[in-house]
């Protein structure tokens, strides 16, 4: 069974099982892809809708891609009505939904073909068939070709519940006496690309307009066009996908989805937390604000330890500083005076302030100001040499003692045997061998 479980998640990845790698769950619970690129058309992705040509983009009716949460019942790539799926995105017609119906009942009740929601004609009345024109009197009229004609129509005066009249009005006017266009809507083009068919309200005809224009008048979209989706695609920019528009483009219809003021980096965006990483993530100008700052204290000798009285706060310390947490140096100017030494560190003359050694046996700098022999900087001045006679070695206090033979402390620069402790075998404190030691001046 073991095995079994093992081998599972391979079966699943050979089966095609989708994994949620480079995704995020939104807040409807659906799993969302971060990036388009290599995914089919409908992909809901993070930014916008759904994948289209491997972009993030929103939902548009005519884009190709049928959105059931934005309502569309079919989506055919187009805006062209009468083709089983109308501008609207909803079917033409269905089982349920009847042809549209013009009022004419000559050219017979439309028929809907449930399986492609288009509709057909329907079986014409015969030409002479009583018929009420489109707005006039009942039954005044007659079926003609399709057309119910009222009796006057043809007369060449244009009449009660006439438009017009074809040999008068011309092209512009049908066989029923009636405009063929009042609104371009009734002019739909076979490319909307290339050719915009427009209504000529003086002639009543549709007339070619030329190619559309696609500006929709916001910087944040790109605007092409593609017969294929049905015209004019205002695809939104954002190359990191990350929901924002560059804010070079300036300010966009919808103002939520500006202000990226980075657009190749997704992190960066606006309403991101701020991190301490010295650039601006949330693009609101300022970096690394309200990101929790920490005392910075100058280096300028390099030691790793910093001049408590040239304290800067930042969340990163910038160069030239170190944290203040590191220890307080107590002269910024030497790197041999630092916290944390060691006694056999120690020199044997004064520091001073400048960072200078002084002379020898000196108990004052060149321009009069005191030395210290405090080298490690907890405040209290160490001798080179510790001043005491022999005292025995002892763990208390981490392996202590040794010293001076003789009772009698070696002045200044005499010399005198001198016998240290360490750590022997098994963890005890042992003396060392005696050898010479020169006693430091102070």
């Amino acid at each position: 069974m073991r095995r079994i479980f093992a081998f599972l998640p391979f079966l699943l990845a050979t089966a095609g099982c989708s994994l949620l790698v480079g995704n995020e769950i939104d807040g409807n619970g659906e799993s969302r892809v971060t990036s388009c690129t290599d995914q089919p058309d409908g992909t809901a992705c993070v930014g916008a809708d759904h994948c289209l040509n491997q972009e993030c983009r929103r939902n548009t009716c005519g884009d190709g891609v049928m959105l059931a949460a934005a309502g569309e019942q079919c989506d055919d790539g187009n805006t062209t009505p009468g083709d089983g799926c109308q501008p609207t995105c909803q079917f033409t017609c269905s089982a349920v939904v009847a042809c549209p119906d013009d009022d004419n009942v000559c050219n017979g009740t439309p028929v809907c073909d449930v399986a492609s929601h288009t509709c057909s004609a329907g079986t014409a009345e015969p030409n002479g068939q009583i018929c009420t024109p489109s707005g006039g009197v009942a039954n005044s009229g007659s079926c003609a070709d399709g057309f119910c004609v009222s009796a006057s129509c043809g007369d060449g005066v244009v009449t009660a519940g006439e438009d017009c009249e074809p040999s008068v009005d011309g092209a512009g006017c049908r066989p029923d006496c009636s405009w063929v266009c009042v609104v371009d809507g009734q002019c739909p083009s076979d490319d909307p690309c290339t050719s915009v068919r427009s209504c000529n309200l003086a002639t009543h005809t549709c007339v070619d307009a030329g190619p559309a224009n696609c500006d929709d008048g916001d910087p944040c979209t790109l605007d092409t066009c593609d017969a294929s989706q049905g015209g004019c695609v205002s695809a939104f920019v954002d190359r990191d996908e990350d929901g924002f528009a560059p804010r070079s483009l300036g300010t966009c219809a919808d103002p939520s989805v500006g202000g990226d003021c980075e657009d190749r980096d997704p992190a960066r965006k606006p309403g991101t937390p701020e991190q301490c990483n010295g650039v601006d993530d949330d693009c609101d100008d300022q970096t690394d604000e309200g990101v929790v700052d920490i005392a910075c204290a100058t280096d300028a000798d390099g030691d790793s330890y910093g001049d408590p009285s040239a304290v800067v706060s930042a969340c990163l310390c910038p160069p030239g500083t170190v944290p203040l947490a590191n220890g307080s140096d107590c002269n910024d100017r030497n790197p041999d005076v630092r916290p944390g030494l060691f006694e056999w560190q120690f020199f044997s003359v004064g520091v001073c302030p400048d960072g200078t050694l002084a002379e020898a046996g000196a108990r004052f700098c060149k321009d009069n100001s005191l030395v210290s022999f405090d080298y490690n900087c907890d405040g209290v001045e160490q001798d080179e040499l510790r001043t005491r006679a022999w005292e025995a070695c002892t763990l208390a206090g981490g392996c202590d003692g040794g010293g001076w033979d003789d009772a009698i402390i070696p002045g200044c620069g005499q010399s005198a045997g001198f016998t240290d402790c360490y750590f022997g075998l098994f963890g005890t404190c042992q003396a060392a061998q005696s050898y010479p030691r020169v006693q430091a001046c102070r």
